[in-house]
């Protein structure tokens, strides 16, 4: 890996790596065999760390479970948040389970639950099913990014009836992703910087959706310098952004849109490819007084989170005095 690229890497927040997933619900992480029934008599010998699973539910509901277990829970969903944007936002294969109980063993002990991180270190069945909850909030995150996507694309991209031949050549060799000039036409040289990423961008820093509680996590991928204070969008949290839009846009590849069942399966090639270009970004700008990648995730942050900063007007005050018809004002 180049230098910089390592750089980019050193600066993101660690959690051990997976590999990808759906956001089909799996089943097979179901109840275990100690889960208490709440309609049944072990409901009153259970301890302060036995799962309740609730009849006719096919998953733990948070807020049916005991104290401890929904504090655990209710970090772990904050910790699997994080590790979706800053690390990979389609974890999948067989090691998911594997790194939903990692995240929720060391939230436990971060609680000082060590009887919890215990259990979900020696009861895979147990981890599985407080880890399916995590999953699902994940998942439930991918949603409301496609839902973002959606509100914006059609308006950002002059969407409308009859427009198959324009949608076509947006989705063509990523021309969806270019900035615009003033004329509307592509700028190559402005990568991921369309205003339809931008607006979907912005949905991460809603208060009600997870960056305005977790902003230490942005880093820079400058180690040192006056770059080094300005912070980036993380590439896992800009591909999804970009693969939410791409699929927005193929619910108008007839020219009118129709919606299409949102599954996560269909779209992690498109994910992995942005990951990959953006990665291929990062390494072009290897070198260490090139700061391309930087400038670019950086500006990204800015105009998401609204820190763009505000230029001062240039034209004198008495001279908009003097353009000012003050006999005809109202008073």
């Amino acid at each position: 890996m180049e230098r910089r690229k390592a750089m980019h890497t050193a600066e993101q927040p660690k959690w051990p790596s997976t590999s990808r997933d759906s956001d089909s619900n799996d089943e097979s992480a179901g109840p275990a065999d100690t889960m208490v029934d709440v309609d049944g008599p072990a409901a009153l010998e259970s301890t302060n760390i036995e799962l309740v699973h609730e009849q006719g539910r096919r998953y733990l509901r948070l807020k049916a479970q005991p104290p401890v277990i929904q504090r655990i829970l209710h970090d772990g969903i904050e910790a699997a948040y994080r590790y979706g944007l800053w690390t990979d936002m389609f974890p999948s294969g067989d090691e998911v389970d594997t790194q939903m109980r990692t995240l929720l063993r060391d939230v436990a002990r971060l609680c000082g639950e060590n009887c919890v991180a215990e259990r979900l270190r020696r009861d895979a069945r147990y981890g599985n099913a407080m880890g399916q909850v995590l999953k699902v909030r994940l998942g439930n995150l991918r949603t409301g990014a496609r839902e973002a996507a959606r509100r914006v694309a059609e308006s950002k991209y002059q969407l409308q009836s009859g427009c198959r031949d324009e949608v076509a050549l947006l989705r063509t060799r990523d021309n969806f992703i270019w900035g615009r000039d003033d004329n509307g036409q592509p700028l190559k040289s402005k990568p991921y910087r369309h205003p339809a990423i931008i607006a979907t961008l912005r949905w991460f820093f809603d208060e009600s959706v997870i960056c305005p509680r977790n902003l230490s996590f942005f880093k820079s991928s400058i180690p040192n310098g006056p770059a080094n204070e300005e912070l980036e969008i993380p590439i896992p949290m800009l591909a999804l952004a970009a693969t939410m839009v791409y699929a927005e846009l193929y619910d108008w590849i007839t020219g009118d849109r129709v919606k299409s069942k949102f599954n996560a399966d269909d779209h992690c090639d498109t994910y992995q490819h942005h990951v990959g270009v953006l990665e291929g970004i990062c390494s072009k700008s290897a070198n260490e007084r090139d700061l391309k990648f930087h400038r670019l995730m950086s500006d990204l942050f800015n105009e998401a989170s609204n820190r763009v900063k505000k230029v001062s007007p240039k034209v004198d005050d008495n001279e908009t005095l003097a353009n000012l018809d003050f006999n005809n004002m109202d008073g």
